[in-house]
């Protein structure tokens, strides 16, 4: 949408004028305007001039010497404000010349009177010419600046006021043309076809107006620069020969338009700092990925500045422009933009085949309409059909991801029906969801779908999750798959919750760790049998792909090789083959591969300089969240054991080295740290296959890789293993101004009260121990004999407070120990028989809970006559944890005293 300040651009000069320079004396007289002094300012070449003089009695006089009459803003300060560039309202805009010019006023600056000057006599013929259009501009403009800041972002409020601009602006230019006929010899003329004209000649309509200006007009400086444009416009028109050039890219490899000689490209003049660009660059990448298999392409020229290419290749990246771009980062002396007579941007020249000049400027729906005309329709798909929504007005959002942004599309739910049309460049996956139209909650679980190109009808009689869709093959693939692995995902979610159960008990987690593997293994034989039998299918392909992150080549190389040729051999494919040779480099057992790179001051760090310790090569990035989210635990571990002989190496895939550091401060990463600040390009990364991050590789002593991807809990484990002694929970406490010298625990191994005694030095202690399950420890502080009571967990943990407030020690690691002073706290204020009534109303509700056990454990020691039947209502898997079995064995003899938890 075209958008016109106060003051039309076009209404300058774009050269100079053919007169003789000199001195410019202008009188000025305000009357009774409040001023103390005048400003003006110019342009003289690229040359910003300013010029002021002080008024006395509302009077000045400023004598300037010009080489060429220039276009002039004048303006008074009447605030004591000073120069501010001359945005102001009120203001002159007129032509200094050779001579005497006399501006007078009464009001304003902007309604002066000039006399003596002749070519603002002439200029001022055009200009009431054309008064009606530029007022009705300004008006329009005014409802806009000072509408309120809400409504200026309203596209509702914008939209109709920017169309009539457009209108009017045409109007405009039919003025501007009608006056050039009417006014051969008048200069207002050349403001007038340059305005006409715009970045975008018509040599057939301007060209013969142009031709019937007087020798006068012509010969001037200003006359000859547009005769300059009209030329380039021919040259660069449509029908034309689009000039040959060549240019460097972002390797700095030359670059020639002739090297895409037999395709259809779009040439687009940009930049980095162009926010209308930068708008402009979603519709690219749609029209790109919507065509590019059917021989189109873009060429984008930059017209960053000197010294920005940074910022240029950081703008492509972000806006993911993945053809070819150049650029020489002269700005606007940018050689293929003179060649091409680029005065603004964006712009873009459509070219055939040929070479041949066929359109240009196409935005927007406008391009992919003249791609869809000329290589034929891209693939466009309906969604339609019938719902039942709870309540009315009701809307479905249809959510998708196309090139690597999210899309989100919506519809109406008018009697049950709706209809939701769109483009999509291949078969996409989507979620479709059903909510208040009002107060967009959910009215219906989520329907998984895929968009595939034509008509798709949907019916849903009952929860959206359940509805049947017609007319989409790839819905009913991946609808076929979800059948087909739901029993692998459901025993894989089986093994982790007894693994998790049974985490004390190290021989069957070893146990339960094999049969998950071969779980794992089981699902991916699975997929790749299903990929089998569609190997062409979209729905194999994301799946394959999706999986990519952390990946183990062992399981994922068959699934790729099942693939049809067309997706292994697609840009994607080959990043894939790739990724899995880095990845088979480094798998568990070889050998680690060496690098080096830099840390924030540039001194190289190489991985083997840090042979001889245990070593976390970790990759991660300021803007990854999960990561981030990550840094605590893998500080917790650097902390605990960095005098064990274990470091920490992180490895930053930004690309901004502010972030970087800002983050490392922030997160309070002691540990050494290497970027090349190339993203998610980092060599590093690349070498070992990375994709996605959080990632981590385990390096032994000798460099030997013996884990990957070790996180929260996982990595202090496996630190315990390697350096505590078959350890499977420690705990790291501080209390400060303890004064007490030890520490005993009483726990439960199996059947038996154990009891260890740790040394406490200035309120800090690390207790040991091999804990058979998660459960409820004792422990009392020598020589004050004061009880701490806590629910320990397996792993890594940390005990903090003060040992004025003993009661209200922090626990950090224990989520057993988390539900149970959640719970305490929620029946704390209650009666005795409320707090009995929550408690079997807890058990009840929370079947698979250690912490509902511990509960059924202390009902069983007050011999409770509920707790058979409330021991009975916890899963299979708690009742066969040491405790439940202990309580299992107590519960034939409720008359005697049960043993506590």
């Amino acid at each position: 949408m075209e958008k016109y300040l106060l003051f039309l651009l076009a209404l300058l000069p774009v050269g100079a004028w053919a007169q003789v320079g000199g001195t410019c004396t202008i009188d000025l007289n305000i009357g009774n305007v409040k001023a103390s002094k005048v400003y003006m300012v110019w342009k003289e070449g690229e040359l910003n001039k300013i010029d002021s003089a002080d008024i006395s009695s509302g009077k000045c006089t400023l004598h300037t010497n010009i080489p060429y009459p220039v276009f002039t803003r004048l303006w008074l300060d009447d605030r004591g404000f000073g120069y501010d560039n001359g945005h102001r309202p009120d203001l002159l805009v007129f032509y200094m010349e050779k001579g005497n010019i006399h501006i007078r006023t009464v009001d304003s600056v902007k309604k002066a009177v000039i006399t003596g000057s002749t070519l603002n006599n002439e200029i001022a013929v055009y200009r009431k010419y054309v008064s009606g259009p530029i007022s009705r501009l300004e008006d329009l403009n005014a409802g806009i600046i000072m509408a309120p800041e809400g409504k200026r972002m309203d596209t509702a409020f914008t939209n109709p006021i920017y169309a009539d601009e457009h209108t009017v602006v045409l109007q405009l230019k039919e003025l501007d043309k009608q006056f050039a006929k009417e006014h051969p010899d008048n200069y207002g003329s050349l403001l007038a076809l340059a305005e006409a004209g715009g970045t975008n000649i018509d040599v057939a309509v301007i060209g013969p107006l142009y031709d019937s200006l007087s020798a006068r007009l012509q010969h001037t400086e200003e006359g000859k620069g547009l005769a300059e444009k009209i030329e380039t416009a021919r040259k660069t028109g449509i029908g034309a020969a689009a000039p040959d050039f060549t240019q460097n890219d972002t390797s700095d490899k030359p670059v020639k338009l002739s090297d895409f000689r037999g395709k259809y490209v779009l040439l687009d003049f940009w930049a980095s700092w162009c926010g209308p660009c930068r708008k402009e660059n979603p519709n690219y990448v749609k029209a790109y990925h919507l065509y590019k298999d059917r021989n189109f392409t873009l060429l984008s020229v930059s017209l960053d500045r000197p010294g920005d290419k940074d910022a240029w290749l950081a703008a492509i990246r972000k806006d993911s422009l993945e053809w070819t771009h150049v650029s020489d980062l002269k700005y606007w002396y940018n050689e293929v933009a003179k060649l091409y007579d680029i005065r603004a941007v964006p712009q873009n020249f459509l070219i055939d085949p040929k070479g041949k000049i066929i359109a240009r400027n196409l935005r927007g729906e406008d391009l992919l309409s003249k791609l869809n005309e000329l290589l034929g329709a891209s693939p466009s798909f309906t969604l339609q059909g019938e719902v039942k929504p709870a309540t009315y007005p009701a809307m479905l959002y249809l959510t998708y991801s196309e090139n690597k942004k999210s899309v989100r599309d919506s519809a109406v739910v008018l009697d049950g029906h709706f209809v939701i049309k769109g483009f999509i460049s291949r078969p996409l996956a989507a979620t479709l969801e059903l909510k208040d139209g009002n107060s967009r909650r959910n009215l219906s679980s989520q329907r998984k779908l895929y968009l595939d190109p034509g008509v798709m009808t949907l019916k849903a009689s009952g929860p959206l999750d359940s509805a049947e869709i017609a007319g989409s093959p790839s819905t009913q693939q991946a609808d076929d798959w979800k059948m087909i692995s739901q029993p692998y995902l459901a025993r894989m979610a089986e093994l982790r919750s007894r693994r998790y159960y049974q985490r004390g008990n190290r021989d069957s987690v070893r146990l339960l760790k094999d049969q998950s593997d071969q779980a794992l293994q089981d699902f991916r034989y699975a997929l790749t049998a299903f990929v089998t039998q569609h190997p062409d299918s979209y729905v194999s392909w994301d799946m394959v792909y999706d999986s990519r992150v952390a990946m183990d080549p062992g399981t994922f190389a068959p699934s790729f090789e099942a693939l049809s040729p067309e997706f292994r051999n697609s840009p994607e494919g080959k990043e894939l083959a790739e990724q899995i040779v880095s990845v088979k480099q480094a798998e568990i057992g070889l050998r680690s591969p060496d690098f080096s790179q830099c840390d924030a001051h540039g001194n190289p760090i190489s991985l083997r300089s840090l042979h001889g310790k245990y070593v976390l090569v970790d990759f991660w990035a300021s803007w990854c969240g999960i990561c981030r989210m990550e840094n605590p635990n893998v500080l917790r571990a650097y902390n605990a054991y960095k005098d064990s002989g274990f470091t920490v190496l992180g490895v930053s895939l930004d690309d901004s080295k502010d972030k970087w550091l800002q983050a490392v401060r922030e997160d309070n990463m002691p540990w050494q740290q290497v970027s090349d600040l190339k993203g998610r390009e980092n060599a590093v990364a690349m070498l070992y296959g990375i994709q996605g991050i959080p990632q981590n590789v385990l390096l032994d002593p000798n460099g030997v890789i013996i884990a990957k991807n070790l996180r929260d809990k996982d990595l202090m484990n496996k630190m315990m293993e390697l350096f505590d002694g078959g350890h499977n929970m420690r705990l790291d406490g501080h209390i400060s101004s303890l004064k007490d010298s030890l520490a005993i625990f009483v726990y439960y191994t199996g059947n038996k009260l154990r009891q260890d005694t740790v040394t406490i030095q200035d309120g800090s202690f690390i207790w040991q121990a091999v804990m058979p399950e998660p459960q409820r420890i004792q422990a009392m502080l020598v020589p004050s004999h004061h009880m701490l009571q806590f629910y320990s967990d397996i792993g890594y943990l940390e005990l903090s407070g003060q040992a004025d407030s003993l009661d209200n020690v922090k626990l950090k690691g224990s989520w057993l120990n988390d539900e149970a002073k959640a719970f305490q706290a929620s029946i704390r204020n209650f009666s005795v028989s409320e707090r009995h009534q929550r408690v079997e109303a807890y058990i009840k509700a929370h079947p698979q809970s250690l912490y509902a056990l511990s509960l059924v454990s202390d009902m069983l020691r007050d011999e409770d006559s509920e707790v058979q039947p409330l021991y009975m209502t916890l899963t299979e898997t708690v009742r066969g944890t040491p405790t439940g079995r202990r309580i299992a064995a107590a519960l034939p003899m409720m008359k005697r005293s049960a043993p506590g938890l």
